[in-house]
């Protein structure tokens, strides 16, 4: 029985909510699920050309190994960028005791009054309740990845089975799903290289304009801009701060920190929110504004793990909807320009052949 058209609206919204509010109860499961995904269609190049010169298994084994690898030397070279600040910590002790000395005098002259006791006490208590909750975070952090490495293994050898699958059923459904994932994944290793080109760019912009003002690390400034920027909008405010605390921490600060400040700020603002937005919206022929809203959903529904993977996820669903005549509509409404020639339906494309 057909549902009467009154009641369609009504019901994919239901479906919508119970949809999101599932993603959001199984996070611990469906956000690992969602980034082996994301990352077996970025190597799957890799795995591919693997494939045709070994066998399966050895070929998912070095292709997870190049994985595994290259989130380990990003790690790595965090962890070495921590190593050098806090290297450097020791040189600037005494100008943090003098900003905290500013800091209690002009609470003073406010006729704010300190209890040091009480302050310790409070401190403490708060330093504990960072510590706890440092450990539930990597708790869950290490549940994720480990999840997450599971299912890139299962997926790079599962794959390709279940493409044959969709091959040998040759309907038209399995067809577009087929045409849907060649664009999904042509989409995404285009959102990855514009990713990286801009992310190169800050990390560049930001280690030069660093050097030239005088400012301790700044190697370090430009790979954090690197490697942080990766996140949408949230890296790159991320990697602001650091450089600027140091700012405000050097013997010049009256003259570092407004520099850092500017300098720094004008370059994020200028990449984050004018030329990687546009970049992305060019190449992938979405909204900027759009791309900005995915962010925040699926932020609001996986975390902050959730807002580096809601692009990427807006990304596929916005390729997927293009390939199916119920969908192609809000395709289209999304993208804000002409659809564009690789992601028309079936029955467009070959009308226009004709």
């Amino acid at each position: 029985m057909n549902t009467p058209r009154s009641l369609q609206i009504p019901l994919w919204i239901i479906a919508t909510i119970l949809l999101v509010h599932a993603l959001r109860v199984t996070w611990l499961v469906t956000l690992p699920m969602a980034l082996a995904l994301f990352i077996v269609t970025l190597a799957w190049p890799l795995h591919r050309a693997l494939r045709g010169r070994m066998p399966q298994g050895p070929a998912v084994a070095l292709t997870s190994a190049v994985i595994f690898a290259t989130f380990a030397s990003a790690a790595g070279i965090l962890g070495l960028c921590v190593d050098s600040i806090l290297a450097v910590a020791p040189d600037y002790a005494d100008r943090v005791r003098e900003l905290y000395q500013q800091l209690l005098a002009g609470a003073a002259r406010l006729g704010v009054d300190f209890d040091g006791e009480r302050s310790r006490q409070q401190a403490l208590e708060q330093l504990a309740g960072v510590a706890q909750a440092l450990a539930l975070n990597l708790y869950e952090a290490l549940t994720i990845l480990s999840l997450t490495a599971i299912f890139v293994i299962l997926a790079l050898l599962e794959v390709q089975d279940y493409r044959d699958k969709l091959q040998l059923r040759d309907t038209q459904t399995s067809q577009r799903l087929l045409a849907a994932s060649r664009d999904m994944a042509h989409g995404l290793r285009q959102f990855m290289l514009t990713r990286t080109f801009t992310s190169l760019l800050s990390g560049v912009a930001t280690f030069l304009f660093t050097w030239v003002i005088g400012l301790d690390l700044p190697l370090v400034w430009g790979t954090l801009s690197f490697l942080l920027n990766y996140i949408p909008n949230i890296g790159s405010t991320i990697a602001v701060i650091p450089p600027m605390l140091l700012a405000l921490l050097s013997p010049d600060a009256w003259l570092l920190f407004p520099l850092t400040a500017l300098g720094l700020g004008t370059v994020e603002f200028m990449i984050g929110n004018y030329l990687d937005p546009r970049l992305q919206g060019r190449v992938l022929a979405m909204s900027p504004l759009v791309l900005f809203f995915a962010m925040g959903f699926w932020g609001w529904v996986w975390g902050a793990v959730g807002a580096v993977l809601g692009v990427p996820i807006t990304i596929s669903l916005f390729l997927l909807a293009g390939h199916f005549e119920a969908t192609a509509g809000l395709s289209q409404l999304i993208a804000g320009r002409p659809a564009p020639e690789h992601s028309r339906l079936p029955e467009q494309a070959s009308s226009r052949g004709q």
